[in-house]
């Protein structure tokens, strides 16, 4: 299956999106506020991306075709994009589409560990855990993070929707933030089927950008085994910049105009974390030069660069 059409400003460049027929995706027809949806892809809900947990929405599906959403959930907030969830035999897939059918429509999956692939297969809990068990808590709190994710790609500017490729969102670090930051992930995206340059951005629970893209200097690695970023974040006392790295780095450590500090990583699997003091005062455009080194456990090494 694909999908035709021609993007915006192309000069009359064709683009064809291929449709993956192990999970399929939605496409919307014309501007009928109605979207295509295969014979595999059942149980659809919808969405709106804003607020601490989703309120979904049942679609009605006939002879596969949905029916019509109600036009002003496309808000101009979120880039105009809803969150679709949809299942496929022991699959759960999350899609963003929005109004316009020239648009891009990507699929969206977590993970935490780099260069993970798509999975083939999510296993859904057929017997859902007892309530105030340890085991419902985490999966709580997983599911929370996931749409914070969501709020931050589609309404906090952490990705551009309308031109992107399927998405994959890694939590690098989740934790509390010093100042009285409060609990802060810090997020990144990647564009898989584009090859675009990943992004990073530091995030609140309910999926706030506390770091702007490109405003606060932020730089991110995404290669073999190594998966570090580093942003600069301003909190109510003094700039600082937090770096962190997924499992395949065993310490970080900053060089440059801040001195030298350095993380390592635990034997409880826990991944090194940075959190440097920078300068009481400035903008984004005068903070100090440095450089973080991303160490994986054979002594191969990458430099990140926030600026």
């Amino acid at each position: 299956m694909a999908q035709y059409f021609e993007r915006r400003r192309s000069r009359g460049v064709e683009s064809v999106r291929k449709l993956g027929t192990d999970a399929g995706q939605l496409v919307m027809v014309g501007m009928t506020w109605r979207y295509l949806v295969p014979p595999w892809l059942l149980d659809v809900r919808v969405a709106v991306p804003s607020g601490r947990s989703p309120e979904w929405q049942p679609v009605a599906v006939r002879d596969g075709l949905s029916a019509p959403l109600p036009w002003n959930w496309f808000t101009p907030r979120c880039q105009n994009y809803l969150v679709f969830q949809m299942t496929s035999g022991m699959q759960t897939i999350t899609q963003l589409a929005s109004n316009d059918p020239r648009s891009a429509a990507p699929r969206v999956w977590f993970r935490d560990a780099p260069d993970q692939e798509p999975p083939k297969q999510e296993p859904q809990r057929r017997v859902p855990p007892k309530r105030g068990t340890p085991e419902q808590k985490r999966l709580e709190q997983e599911a929370r993070s996931a749409w914070a994710a969501l709020n931050a790609v589609a309404c906090a500017g952490a990705a551009t929707l309308s031109e992107s490729g399927d998405l994959r969102l890694g939590r690098l670090w989740s934790g509390e933030l010093p100042d009285g930051g409060g609990r802060a992930t810090l997020l990144t995206v990647d564009s898989v089927s584009s090859g675009a340059p990943g992004t990073s951005i530091l995030i609140s629970e309910d999926g706030r950008a506390l770091s702007e893209r490109g405003g606060t200097n932020s730089d991110r690695v995404s290669s073999g085994a190594t998966s570090a970023a580093a942003v600069w974040w301003r909190s109510p006392r003094r700039w600082r910049l937090v770096a962190a790295a997924g499992p395949g780095v065993a310490r970080l450590r900053s060089i440059g105009e801040l001195g030298s500090h350095e993380d390592t990583a635990d034997g409880r699997g826990e991944a090194p974390l940075l959190v440097v003091p920078g300068p009481r005062d400035g903008d984004a455009g005068r903070l100090p030069v440095v450089q973080v080194v991303a160490y994986e456990p054979d002594g191969d090494r990458t430099v990140i660069t926030p600026r």
